[in-house]
């Protein structure tokens, strides 16, 4: 019997034979064109149509579009090159969710520009973590140092994008100390207000000084300590306002680099000296007060150098150093807080019993706290003094009698808000900075000399905070998010590091750089758009305006923590516990899953899973995490999560922006020419009428930032009668372009606007808002090109006759018969006549002082050199395609009716009042 000849085994039937692998290359071209793909639609546009029976989306075709999609592609493909994961890439699948062809939840819309900036900022971020990079050669400077540049780069950035809405809130009123110190050389206030010195930086009326209660001698003295205003003083002297800023501007970068090498020495780690410093400066918190004129910005420094005083007895108490007289240095530090407000006395006494404490255990301890205590116990005295000598009674809080100081029911509300609030939440602007109760936790369990450095915040903080939120005003006023709490975030730098240091798996730390990623997110978006229009606001808005500007499609306002939405005497009601409750356990789950998932992974295959796989998981989990959020809170308030006005806003500003584009509908799953979809955005918005008679001018119906065409509008009404008003502009503006019985609103109402318009508003009398219960919105046309007047957008419109005004800025003053240029500026009206016309005569009237008044438009100027009350007729050209005209007028000087007529209350500066002829 022959032997049995062994079979040669192929490929085909070999049990071990590797599957089949996809080329690097060809695994590289996919993720490119899936690049480019995500790209494009990220700058596309979805909405309901058909008044919410479909979904409809818009493309762009335009060289603009192709650019940004192209260069996705090219920075990905660099990236890749240079050795990064391809697995992040995945995570834009999230901007692919608004566009899937069949119906979708509310919480997938919210993907859609410019909330989508932040999937790929994160996915960009985790490509470029995994990249290995060669270490960078940097000049040779201490690190603190180059923490410190740094920062001074950043925040300058962000002062010049915000200037416009700078200075504002109370700081005007402290530069006003600066001034009656400087001109005056005392603290009365009263003859700086009347002679006007605030025009010099601020715009706006301050004839009224900000004051309680006159002091002894009956003068006018601030409410606002001077400390701050006696600070930048010299800075003033030197350069004005601007000086104060660039000396504000070095007083935070100090503190920035200051809290980088207290970092460093307390964690050993630059790593996570780094995160800190980061997580300090990209702070929206910190980011937007680090050149304001408020105490807060200088007295984060002056705390952080209480924990430099803390951290340096702990070093001496091992280097055995006695020297006495870095102590008197922290001390004239200390003694400069409560000067600078009376609510930080409280943190200058908590670190100065810390700091005695820890001398004790320091060798020669009697000499380092006499050094430390002089200056600060001579400054105590001195500051009782100062309430005496004005006020007649040793009593810090004396400037304040007559206000409302808070309650102790105040707290929970106040710390509610100040952490977890939309609009002034530490947390929700500044994401990153939950690495601070996360460090405390971390530091306080590592062994070491810096062990007690957390309790030892809690013991500073705590009372500051609770006194802050036992105020009834704790969000500052107009201000940035949580400005109360910037003196401590210099000293949270520190911990936030010990966080870093603390989370030594990997799925830890990519959660911090997320966090660090939305923080800085969140801090671009409220410095660039409008130039700082979103950074500062007060208590007339209920919701973010962050929120709204980011999310155009889904209602991210609803989903977030809003304290105002319904407080009543300063108490928010349970639910926005509950929704605070919902974000902190769901954020939580994402982060637990995360680690547990990362931990299966390792003991499965016996090794720490790369960074690309952890930071996508990262991404993904983050994001359900988002959606699961913001929809449970959305049950919670009774709305569905749609906004189906401000999307559709949205795609017709677009399909009235690009010359050509690809128009869906995915519900139907087909294509529509461009006129076809915007036939096809009716818009029908409700509501509930008030069943008694309310007096208030609140608008009925609101459509944000409506782009320039025709429409048609009519309202649903259960009988009644009443008067409506169509206008453009903000819910109480008293000007309106359309105003006719209700009964006209029955029938189709045509609105022209030749602009892009900030809202158009619909208000009515109390018969009105008893029987309206819907409006229908139609767009008949867009207008682009020519047809359009201007690319910038109408803040008001009034109507004059047979001519609509639209006002394109806040320099002019609109009055029922005509408005006022404003006095030594230039402001810019679109002028629409109802009926085609080659002109249109204007009646410019000069103030009570000679000026020179110049007129443009297009290619047509003039320039009126006008004596004291002089009057002169001018005819402006009116464009054919559009039907309008576009007029700038530039007013050279300016009076204030206050300073001509005596009797007049009127202090506004105008320069040339126009009337329509």
């Amino acid at each position: 019997m022959p032997p049995i000849q062994p079979q040669k085994s192929g490929p085909a039937h070999s049990a071990s034979a590797a599957a089949p692998r996809i080329p690097p290359g060809a695994l590289t071209a996919i993720a490119v064109l899936w690049t480019i793909a995500a790209a494009w639609l990220s700058q596309g546009a979805v909405a309901q149509g058909d008044a919410g029976a479909s979904r409809l989306g818009l493309l762009p075709v335009t060289a603009t579009a192709a650019i940004v999609a192209g260069l996705a592609g090219v920075l990905v493909l660099v990236l890749i090159r240079l050795g990064a994961s391809r697995l992040p890439l995945s995570l834009l699948v999230l901007t692919m969710l608004p566009w899937l062809p069949m119906p979708v939840p509310a919480a997938m819309l919210l993907w859609t520009s410019p909330l989508v900036a932040v999937v790929w900022a994160g996915v960009l971020t985790a490509m470029a973590a995994t990249v290995p990079w060669r270490p960078l050669t940097l000049p040779a400077h201490p690190l603190p140092v180059r923490a410190a540049l740094l920062a001074l780069v950043i925040y300058s950035v962000v002062a010049w994008a915000v200037a416009p809405s700078r200075p504002g809130g109370d700081e005007p009123h402290y530069l006003i100390i600066t001034q009656s110190l400087l001109r005056d050389h005392d603290l009365e206030i009263e003859n700086n207000h009347a002679r006007g010195d605030y025009r010099e930086y601020f715009p706006g009326d301050l004839s009224k000084p900000d004051y309680l209660r006159r002091g002894r001698d009956g003068a006018i003295y601030s409410i606002h300590a001077p400390g701050v205003s006696a600070l930048v003083a010299p800075a003033f002297l030197i350069g004005g306002y601007r000086g104060v800023v660039v000396f504000l501007l070095l007083v935070s970068s100090i503190a920035a680099g200051l809290a980088f090498e207290l970092a460093r020495r307390v964690t050993g780690s630059t790593t996570a000296a780094w995160f800190g410093w980061a997580a300090l400066v990209l702070a929206p918190t910190q980011l937007l007060n680090a050149f304001t004129v408020y105490p807060d910005g200088p007295a984060g420094l002056i705390v952080l150098t209480g924990v430099w005083a803390l951290i340096r007895a702990r070093e001496e108490q091992i280097s055995e150093e006695d020297a006495a007289w870095p102590w008197l240095l922290h001390g004239v530090a200390l003694a400069f807080l409560p000067w600078l407000h009376t609510r930080f006395a409280l943190l200058a006494g908590g670190i100065g019993a810390l700091v005695l404490l820890d001398l004790a255990r320091t060798r020669n301890p009697a000499a380092k706290a006499t050094a430390f205590l002089i200056v600060p116990s001579l400054s105590a005295v001195a500051w009782m003094s100062f309430f005496i000598a004005i006020y007649g009674a040793p009593d810090p809080s004396i400037p304040y009698r007559g206000s409302d100081l808070g309650a102790p029911a105040y707290i929970p509300g106040g710390m509610g808000g100040l952490f977890f609030d939309q609009m002034y939440g530490l947390f929700v602007n500044a994401p990153a900075l939950v690495a601070v109760p996360v460090g405390m936790i971390a530091l306080a369990w590592r062994r070491g000399p810096y062990r007690w450095l957390p309790a030892q915040f809690a013991f500073i903080a705590l009372p500051y905070v609770l006194t802050v939120t036992h105020f009834a005003m704790w969000w500052g006023g107009y201000s940035s998010p949580a400005r109360f709490l910037v003196p401590l975030l210099p000293s949270c730098a520190i911990l936030a590091a010990g966080a870093w240091v603390a989370a030594r798996e990997r799925s830890g730390r990519v959660l911090l750089t997320a966090s660090l990623v939305v923080t800085g997110s969140i801090a671009v978006l409220l410095t660039t758009v409008d130039r700082g229009r979103l950074a500062y606001f007060d208590r007339g808005n209920v919701y973010g305006l962050w929120a709204e500007f980011a999310s155009r499609t889904a209602d991210l306002g609803h989903g977030l923590p809003a304290y105002f939405a319904r407080v009543q005497r300063q108490l928010p009601g349970e639910l926005f516990y509950l929704e605070i409750a919902v974000w902190v356990a769901t954020i939580a789950a994402a982060c637990a899953a995360m680690s547990l998932i990362v931990r299966r992974a390792e003991r499965m295959y016996r090794r720490e899973p790369g960074r690309g796989g952890v930071a996508t998981l990262a991404g993904a989990l983050l994001a359900i995490a988002v959606m699961s959020s913001v929809t449970i809170v959305w049950r919670m308030e009774g709305v569905d999560g749609r906004l189906p006005a401000s999307a559709a806003m949205n795609l017709l500003r677009q399909a009235g922006a690009v010359d050509r584009a690809v128009a869906l509908d995915l519900t139907g799953r087909s294509r529509l020419a461009t006129d076809a979809l915007v036939g096809r955005m009716a818009l029908r918005l409700a509501r509930v009428p008030r069943t008694t008679p309310v007096r208030e001018d609140r608008a009925l119906f609101t459509l944000p930032v409506v782009p320039a065409g025709d429409y048609r509008i009519r309202t649903e009404r259960s009988g009644g009668a009443g008067w409506l008003m169509a206008g453009v502009g903000a819910g109480r503006d008293q000007f309106a372009l359309v105003t006719e019985p209700v009964g006209v609103f029955d029938g189709e109402v045509a609105v022209r606007f030749p602009v892009d318009v900030r809202a158009l508003v619909v208000r009515g009398d109390e018969d009105a808002a008893a029987t309206v219960r819907a409006l229908d919105v139609r767009a008949v046309s867009l207008r682009s090109g020519t047809a359009k007047v201007s690319d910038g957008i109408a803040r008001r419109a009034v109507r004059y006759g047979t001519t609509a005004a639209f006002f394109m800025d806040e320099r002019a003053f609109p009055e029922p018969a005509g408005f006022w240029v404003g006095g030594a500026r230039e402001t810019a009206v679109a002028f629409q006549p109802d009926a085609a016309r080659a002109a249109l005569a204007l009646l410019v009237r000069n103030g009570p002082i000679d000026n020179v008044v110049t007129l443009s438009s297009a290619a047509w100027s003039d320039t009126l050199r006008l004596a004291a009350g002089e009057e002169r007729r001018v005819e402006v050209p009116i464009a054919r395609d559009s039907g309008a005209a576009l007029v700038s007028f530039t007013s050279a000087s300016g009076f204030r009716p206050g300073d001509v007529n005596p009797g007049s209350r009127d202090t506004r500066f105008l320069g040339a009042w126009v009337a329509i002829r």
